[in-house]
């Protein structure tokens, strides 16, 4: 009884829920209709994507203007009318509607009126008609907004307080519809580093208008941001009545940052509960002296105290998140504080306000926005007794007693005293009252948090009212959001089937795309496809022009017209409706050649159309017969229906779909982007390979298995070419094959043979070897695993067959091999002689032009293989097969039953077991692109199975086996799209049938037991072997070669404590002596701020005592224990010469099966520097401070410490490990994990007119180039391509790389920037300008010797002291003139002298020798 009222109550359960589903469907399509039908439909293009707007634009018939020019800050426009923009000349027009008067603004579209270097805004308000203004290109209903960078951006307090505040009060009012426009020399790092920030501003790219050929039509823009305050909102002020101010800033940041926190620590409710402190240290200047004092006094005080220097470098996430992960922020005055806008609310910043009235600007710039914010500020302003400037200019000059007469001599004088030259030493006993009061605010904190509590009563139980309101609440907003869902999903519906969408795709840089969806009807005489609403509203009218090839910048194909029409009235009327959706897309082009007709046609149309299963209508334009005649097959596979040939319809056929994709996406040469496949349906190479072999019934899905066929010889296709890049000694490559093992066969594929034979030819083979070119596209029908064997002509041409075929293959499950040819085997030499461009710089010919490669290095060159040096590439084939495990067993049912499904579901054809005996037959069918043996093999047939397929039959020879299935009555034809091979694997012995199935069953799992029980023992064993290490105790190597470093090698029984900081050789039987060493596992053993790791050798006795920690963690992979406090993260110079040099020396000799171990880790620097980690090691490093004092790692070896041979340099003697290292092998390392193109600079010997590119580095603050444009003048006359960059550090050092790898010159002032050098191709110039002050010397060690080093050639030019900037600021008397030496004893003072307060006029006419000589080493490459 109580099962049968269970199932009833389930069944009225169930259509409970199903009636209140229909209920749902049926009033929201009621509801929703007539609202939804009275939107306007608007498409607005993103960049690459085009939507529906989420907010009502009425279109308006009047024009207003509002400029303004005269405000404090800033200059800005609101526009509202017919506004068109013209990003080349950057001019905004406003278009009247009926004759008005004219007028001009300038605009500075920077928040600053201020900031120099900002370009300005033409508004112009024409005087009319709208026929003379400039004509729109692309057109917007969406709003838009105009702003530049440069001025002061890059500074994080000017990032945020002059271009994301402004943007976010601007922008909110939009909810993410607008277009954000920017001008003034983008700096692509800048968009990429706040782009978290900008994506929840704007659903849209951000268009650069620098160069911008188009018209941009607009209903509204504003032009410019408008400052409210240094850093703030005035709330009133606020555009679009949306009420803003700074709390809904930081909670915006915190939404975009996904961070977690959003109150701060409460004492009131967690008393035992530390708040966590960040004190930011600055480097070099406003440092605090006593920072270790300070540090005391505030844990002294209560809190939990963390110092860092927040590198400028850092992601903006991973510093947002390090940030609100605190409770106070304690900084000196600088743009670190603007770190303010992280912390939660309730927060407390502490700003120390150094010597020299500058309080009321640390207050405005910080303090007002910290209290608007909701964070408690504290504001802690320095006596003279405790600036470093007392000392430095004693107490009666004006700098101390006077600082209002600085503030008079401009804000330079003030900068560089106050700002730059000023440390602080705090008082401590004066400053623990500030400390005592910010603790006092986290006592008095607490949460208003609402409880809730239950009251029993005898057995009556009384909620609290509080979760009676919030369950009312919920379910008021489940109402709410039913609604809203109703709303969504009928307007959806309603926007689709009404006005339909069009999707237009510009992703990669080959293709354009649309997707068009709703009533869409096709005219092929027209070229066009027009979108048509289905009612009588009217739309806008939108029109885009497709090239449906997949190279968009291909000539002589025709463009097709997608147009959005405003209405049904001029839509063309159908002749032919279908039901499948459409592709359309055109050949010509390259097609015609094997390789363009893959990659630029059949790949991407299996791309566009494998999501339909078959249900799609190929539409095709520009045929040519022959095409649909060759890959019919293909064409077949991806489409049920004949292909329609547009260019034969009559201009009166108009064909309407529901669905039309217009053109077709190349994502890569060869290759398929997953990411990018529309419908979302996930495909890659694999998928297309496979569809291959299904459709072509291709039957090898692996090669062959020389672990399974140990005698079976591999075949190997070497493929022959008639003209071009032949292989001149043909027989040679065959013999060397088959003295490895190969059986081999050489192929002319010429087109004139079917796809389909050559298909089921090539995949009968194991390996293809081919010089570089379209027969190498073969590779497609290869089986997954085989190997591909590319030989790539002399001439630089390594990249472009990586391209083509390389990375096809391996995402087609293939192994890659490439042997590059040498000038010795190109039939080159000989033709043109050893001293011809060609040969002598192949990078000349490619910078010449696409036609001289084309000539010299693929029509003209054919190749000798040297057999010598190719023979281990074909060893190294042969192994792969040698070691490939074919997947070879019985079939499932399943399986079995999904191949043979065209066969046995074919409504003709019966086939049962009956029809199934065993007889021998003297017939055998030989099936195109198998072998006889093959076949015998597999099956015999009736000579009534050779009938169907029209195949000659050959006589079997007596050897062939009598218990094969055979079929003996004759059979109906087939479809034509089965094939034999398909027939044939049908007809073989079916799985789970026999005893011999089973016996084999059981090999395998008795195989499958032994290969496990091998890797146990193995595992076992060489975990024991590793733990032992090399001998029973074990050996420390201690090294401190050079006066920088100290290194320990550790092998045996490691044990590493990282909470003790401690390192253990245990020794594991014999006794051993105890020692012990102390390491900096820094490169510089100097650093004070690096703790020291404990390296012990424990003896036999501490063993017994139990004195070993126990390894809760076990490797069985080397490890390489480094630091990154010290200097790393100070500067780019620091990062490479004590941290990724020093690293690379002690890690590339395990080829990146080596684990990194780090202390000090500072969190945004193995994100910085990701790319040359994963170089080095296959495995995440680890942050040794995340373990707790219970973690025991254990490893077979340890390299404590990092060895810094030299500054940014490698001495190969001292290499360990036995592996020769030098610093070109650096630099070649960072060429390839970086994939940097160049290793050759320009040679002016080969291209006299080319111009060399020299990249000069610009420096914001000290050691300065005053008179760059001279600079760049010098250049250009003496014949340099000159490009002024600032190599800030907010770019990824990835893109950093790639920038600097297109120069051949490099010059810059001392500095870190110079590190770049380590990206330039070998032979390229740097000049390193040394500024004056004696420092010649560091100067030619930190760079000069270490370019020497690299490969490059070395140039320096030494600043006298008239064309340093010291002269004019100190006089001729100051002993930093007249006695640099003087100033060298003491490090600060120098650094503060020469390396940070002086910058650089250059004597032009001097420095132009220097110049030309740069020219010449060019001109001699």
């Amino acid at each position: 009884m109580k099962s049968w009222v269970q199932s009833h109550l389930n069944v009225g359960l169930v259509v409970g829920v199903l009636l209140v589903v229909l209920t749902y469907l049926v009033v929201s399509e009621q509801a929703a209709s007539g609202r939804i039908r009275a939107l306007r439909r608007r498409v607005s293009p993103r960049s690459n994507t085009l939507s529906l707007l989420a907010f009502p634009v009425k279109p308006t018939t009047t024009t207003k203007v509002l400029c303004s020019t005269d405000e404090r800050l800033s200059d800005y426009c609101e526009l509202e009318g017919d506004i068109r923009i013209r990003g080349r000349s950057w001019s905004v027009d406003i278009v009247p509607s009926t004759w008005s008067e004219r007028h001009e603004w300038k605009i500075q579209p920077y928040s600053r009126r201020t900031a120099t270097h900002v370009d300005k805004v033409n508004v112009t308000q024409l005087q009319g008609p709208p026929s003379a203004a400039p004509a729109c290109t692309v057109t917007y209903t969406k709003p838009a907004i105009i702003f530049a960078l440069g001025g002061y951006s890059g500074n994080i307090f000017h990032d945020h307080a002059d271009v994301l505040l402004p943007l976010f009060y601007l922008s909110r009012r939009y909810a993410g519809e607008v277009q954000l426009l920017v001008i003034n020399r983008v700096q692509p790092w800048w968009l990429g580093k706040y782009a978290l920030a900008l994506t929840r501003m704007s659903k849209y790219d951000v268009i650069n208008l620098d160069g911008d050929t188009h018209v941009r039509c607009f209903r509204h823009v504003t032009v410019g941001l408008r400052l409210h305050k240094d850093f703030g909102i005035i709330p009133d002020q606020v555009p679009g009545g949306v009420h803003l101010a700074m709390p809904d800033f930081t909670r915006f940041l915190r939404e975009a940052y996904t961070l977690p926190r959003d109150a701060a620590a409460s004492l009131a409710k967690e008393p035992n509960k530390k708040p966590r402190m960040m004190m930011i240290q600055r480097q070099p200047y406003r440092r605090f002296v006593n920072e270790k004092e300070i540090v005391a006094a505030a844990e002294a005080a209560g809190f939990e105290v963390v110092v860092t220097e927040l590198h400028l470098d850092a992601a903006v996430v991973e510093k947002a998140r390090l940030v609100n992960s605190f409770d106070a922020i304690l900084g000196l005055h600088g743009a670190g504080m603007t770190n303010e806008v992280f912390l939660p609310p309730g927060g407390v910043l502490i700003q120390v306000v150094p010597w020299g009235n500058i309080d009321l600007m640390a207050r405005v710039e910080y303090g007002e926005p910290a209290t608007e914010m909701g964070l408690k500020y504290f504001c802690y302003n320095i006596t003279v007794q405790e600036s470093s400037l007392l000392e430095e200019y004693g107490p009666d000059d004006p700098v101390i007693t006077d600082p209002e007469s600085v503030h008079r001599r401009g804000w330079m004088a003030l900068y560089n005293i106050y700002l730059t030259k000023q440390n602080v030493r705090l008082d401590i006993a004066r400053f623990s009252l500030t400390l005592k009061e910010a603790m006092d605010h986290f006592r008095q904190r607490h949460r208003k948090k609402m409880s809730c509590f239950k009251e029993r009563t005898g057995n009556a139980t009384r909620s609290c009212v509080p979760i009676v309101h919030l369950n009312v609440g919920f379910v008021g907003a489940a109402g709410i959001l039913l609604v809203l869902l109703t709303y969504l999903v009928a307007s959806q519906k309603d926007a689709i089937t009404e006005k339909g969408k069009v999707v237009y795709n510009t992703k990669g840089h080959y293709s354009e795309t649309c997707e068009v969806d709703g009533d869409v009807r096709v005219n092929g005489t027209a070229m066009s496809v027009s979108l048509v609403p289905t009612t009588a509203t009217s739309s806008e009218h939108h029109q885009w022009s497709i090239r449906p090839y997949t190279g968009k910048a291909m000539s002589g194909i025709k463009n097709v017209t997608v147009t959005q029409l405003p209405d049904n009235v001029t839509a063309p009327p159908c002749t032919v409706t279908h039901t499948t959706p459409a592709v359309l897309f055109a050949l010509g082009g390259l097609t015609g050649n094997f390789w363009h007709d893959f990659s630029d046609v059949l790949l991407p149309l299996f791309v566009a159309s494998r999501r339909y299963a078959g249900e799609v209508q190929l539409l095709i334009t520009n045929v040519q017969p022959w095409f649909p005649a060759a890959y019919g097959t293909i064409l077949k596979g991806l489409s049920k229906h004949a292909a329609v040939d547009l260019d034969a319809d009559d201009e009166h056929v108009v064909r309407c779909f529901r669905h039309v994709t217009v053109g077709i996406h190349q994502h890569k040469a060869l290759s398929i982007v997953p990411e990018w496949v529309p419908g979302g349906h996930p495909l890659s190479m694999r998928d297309f390979t496979l569809f291959i072999r299904e459709v072509y019934s291709l039957p090898r899905g692996t090669p062959v298995s020389l672990v399974r066929e140990p005698t079976k010889k591999p075949r190997l296709l070497l493929i022959h070419r008639g003209h071009s890049r032949r292989f001149m000694n043909e027989p040679e490559i065959v013999k060397a094959a088959e003295a490895v093992g190969f059986e081999v066969v050489v192929m002319d594929l010429r087109r004139d043979v079917t796809v389909d034979a050559q298909a089921r030819v090539v995949n009968t083979f194991d390996v293809v070897v081919g010089v570089h070119g379209a027969g190498l596209t073969n590779l497609v029908f290869l089986p997954p695993g085989a190997v591909v064997i590319q030989v790539v002509p002399y001439g630089r041409m390594e990249m472009m067959a990586s391209l083509a075929f390389g990375e096809p293959a391996r995402d087609m499950g293939l192994r890659y091999l490439e042997y590059n040819v040498t000038a010795e085997e190109s039939t080159l030499l000989e033709m043109l002689g050893p001293e011809h461009p060609a040969i002598k710089d192949p990078e000349s010919m490619h910078r010449s032009r696409w036609d001289k490669v084309m000539e010299f290095y693929l029509e003209k060159q054919n190749v000798r293989i040297d057999i010598a040096r190719f023979a281990p590439t074909l060893a190294e084939a042969f192994d792969h097969l040698r070691q490939h495990p074919r997947r070879k067993g019985n079939i499932t049912w399943n399986i079995w039953k999904e191949r043979c499904r065209r066969v046995f579901d074919h409504k003709s054809l019966t086939v049962s077991k009956r029809a199934l005996v065993r007889a021998p037959h003297p017939t055998f069918p030989r099936a195109l692109g198998q072998s006889s043996r093959n076949l015998r093999a597999q099956i015999r047939h009736e000579e009534g199975i050779s009938t169907i397929f029209g195949e000659v039959a050959h006589p079997a020879t007596p050897s062939l086996r009598p218990d094969r299935y055979v079929l003996l009555s004759s059979l109906p034809t087939l479809p034509a799209r089965i094939s034999p091979a398909t027939l044939m694997s049908c007809f073989e012995e079916k799985p789970g049938k026999s005893r011999k199935n089973l016996a084999l069953i059981y090999l395998n799992i008795g195989f499958v037991v032994g290969v496990l029980f091998v890797l146990l023992t193995y595992l076992v064993v060489s975990q024991q072997t590793a733990i032992s290490g090399l001998n029973e105790n074990g050996k420390v190597v201690y090294n401190s070669k050079g006066y920088q470093s100290e290194t320990c090698e550790v092998d045996g029984d490691v044990r590493i404590n990282s909470t003790a900081l401690s390192v253990t050789l245990v020794p594991t039987t014999s006794s051993s002596e105890h020692h012990q060493w102390s390491i900096r596992p820094y490169s510089r053993k100097t650093m004070a701020n690096v703790n020291n790791i404990t390296v012990t050798q424990l003896a036999l006795q501490d063993v017994n005592n139990a004195t070993a920690p126990a390894c809760t963690v076990t490797y069985t992979i080397p490890a390489v224990l480094f630091s990154l406090g010290g200097l790393a993260g100070i500067n780019f110079w620091h990062d490479f010469t004590d941290v990724l040099v020093p690293l690379f020396i002690a890690s590339r000799r395990y080829e990146r099966e080596v684990q990194f171990l780090i202390t000090n880790m500072q969190p945004w620097w193995p994100v910085a520097y990701r790319t040359i980690l994963q170089g080095l090691s296959k495995h995440d490093a680890v942050d040794l401070a995340g373990d707790d004092e219970h973690v025991v790692r254990c490893f077979p070896h340890v390299a404590v410490g990092l060895h810094q041979h030299r500054d940014l340099g490698i001495i190969p003697e001292w290499v360990p490990g036995g592996g020769h290292l030098s610093t070109p092998d650096f630099t070649r390392f960072l060429r390839k994990v970086y994939s940097l193109p160049r290793d050759t600079p320009v040679s002016l010997v080969s291209e006299p007119d080319k111009r060399p590119r020299l990249l000069l580095i610009h420096r914001n603050h000290t050691r300065r180039l005053m008179n760059e444009p001279e600079i760049v003048k010098a250049a250009e006359a003496a014949g340099f391509e000159t490009v002024v960059m600032d190599m800030r550090r907010e770019e990824t050092v990835d893109a950093q790389a790639r920038v600097v790898n297109t120069f051949d010159a490099l010059l810059g002032v001392h500095g870190a920037g110079l590190t770049n050098l380590v990206f330039l191709p070998p032979g390229a110039v740097v000049i390193q300008v040394v500024p004056y002050g004696k420092i010649e010397g560091m100067a030619r060690l930190e760079f000069g010797e270490p370019a020497r080093g690299m490969g490059l050639r070395y140039l320096d030019y030494v600043v006298t002291a008239e064309e340093s900037t010291l002269l004019e600021m100190l006089g001729p008397d100051h002993p930093a003139i007249k006695d640099p030496e003087s100033v060298h004893r003491n490090w600060d003072n120098m650094m503060d002298t020469y390396l940070i307060k002086q910058s650089v006029r250059l004597n032009v006419s001097r420095f132009a020798p220097t110049l030309a000589q740069a020219f010449d080493y060019l001109r001699q490459q």
